[in-house]
């Protein structure tokens, strides 16, 4: 946030000063980690059946969860709509070990995703592993002094000083933010570009002498 604060003319910034950028900071990030899927932000973790329990939350980082599968059986979950587990079990009573999981919406108290279990887990302690695209946590005054490589790549960390920087001398009505949002783009297309090369196995060219020219069929014909 200083070289952000610095690049938009404060060269003595205050606690005031660091609190709008932080602000400004943590609406970039959300921003960045929506521009692309990032592999970064792909994780794995689990949640543990309780008996007789059809609903669970899920982590409180997940953006998106799209792949379950339940290692203590060995299967993978179909992932279905709400509407699909009514129309199974409409009297919420089946129970066994679970084929199907379905996002049900977010948790009114915590705010985190939630998930149902059909049929409801009859037995306590399965693990059920689930991938999903993850949000970072706002950044707040104690993380000041944090270094970000273990929350980004360092080609993805220009696109926050740029964008913070960008939103600050908006605030300022200061014509060089568009400077500051071409940088910004430059670096989320860079990070968008080694993204997919992470994301998609490379392509094999062949060259002119990998390449058949003719073929010849020989055949000999066999009297009966």
């Amino acid at each position: 946030m200083t070289i952000a604060l610095r690049r938009a003319g404060y060269n003595s910034p205050g606690v005031t000063d660091f609190n709008v950028a932080r602000s400004y900071l943590n609406i970039v990030k959300t921003e960045v980690e929506t521009a692309s899927k990032w592999r970064f932000l792909y994780l794995t973790t689990s949640i543990t059946t309780v008996a007789d329990q059809p609903g669970y939350d899920l982590a409180s980082d997940v953006l998106m969860p799209f792949q379950f599968w339940d290692t203590s059986n060995g299967r993978v979950l179909e992932v279905r709509n709400p509407e699909d587990i009514a129309d199974l079990d409409p009297d919420e009573d089946q129970d066994g070990d679970a084929t199907i999981v379905s996002i049900t919406g977010r948790d009114t108290t915590t705010g985190y995703w939630e998930v149902r279990l059909h049929p409801i887990p009859s037995s306590a302690s399965d693990t059920i592993k689930y991938r999903y695209r993850a949000f970072i946590t706002e950044f707040t005054s104690a993380m000041d002094a944090t270094d970000m490589a273990p929350k980004y790549p360092a080609w993805l960390q220009n696109a926050l000083l740029w964008g913070t920087c960008a939103m600050i001398k908006e605030e300022k009505e200061n014509a060089t933010a568009t400077v500051e949002w071409e940088k910004y783009t430059a670096s989320i297309n860079f990070g968008s570009g080694l993204n997919k090369e992470q994301s998609v196995p490379a392509s094999i060219s062949m060259g002119r002498a990998d390449r058949a020219s003719s073929f010849r069929f020989d055949m000999e014909i066999v009297p009966d």
